[in-house]
């Protein structure tokens, strides 16, 4: 019996037009925390699990990194934060907890007080809302802000095993699935 080939690997990306579109959407008190995560995605390569469990001793503003104690590899590592990440990070320590019953807390120990449910909710009911005006982000995942952040790397001239140590990918190789630069962009750089 011949196992059935593997799928091909996701290879979409997010346009700054589908993530502004969607971005747009998320305006309400939940739908702030998800637009705050997708844009720490974004400007990150974090996954939405990494992002979510942050808490604020795990955040040095101060040296623009956060810390992931524990990831999906089972390791720990440092994540360098753009300004944007930044901004967005210290936005969210203003921002008070809601709890269950709806009234708000103090500050919460976490950045996010959401679930990865809610974000996935929320998320797909702002992607299909923009898709409306937008039928591109019809098919955006929150995942794919992953490989655009690693677009962006590449683009700002990080080198693979740099952004390997970004994202926590142990292979090179799995760089190489979001890597997607033309011969028309080579070609400007040779001269």
């Amino acid at each position: 019996v011949k196992r059935p080939d593997e799928p091909p690997a996701r290879r979409r990306g997010i346009t700054s037009e589908e993530a502004t579109a969607i971005v747009l959407k998320l305006n309400d008190p939940a739908g702030s925390q998800v637009k705050a995560a997708f844009l720490i995605a974004i400007e990150t390569g974090m996954r939405a699990g990494e992002i979510l469990s942050l808490s604020w001793d795990h955040v040095a503003l101060d040296r623009r990194v956060v810390t992931l104690p524990r990831t999906k590899n089972g390791d720990s590592r440092q994540v360098p934060l753009s300004s944007v990440a930044a901004n967005v990070i210290e936005s969210l320590s203003t921002v008070p907890a809601i709890g269950a019953d709806g009234k708000r807390e103090k500050i919460a120990d976490k950045l996010f007080t959401i679930t990865g449910a809610t974000l996935d909710t929320l998320f797909r009911r702002a992607r299909d809302t923009a898709a409306v005006d937008l039928p591109s982000c019809a098919d955006v995942r929150f995942h794919d802000a992953r490989g655009q952040a690693i677009r962006k790397f590449v683009a700002k001239g990080l080198g693979v095993y740099e952004i390997c140590s970004v994202v926590g990918h142990r292979d090179p190789k799995s760089v190489m699935f979001y890597f997607r630069v033309t011969a028309e962009d080579i070609a400007k750089r040779l001269d």
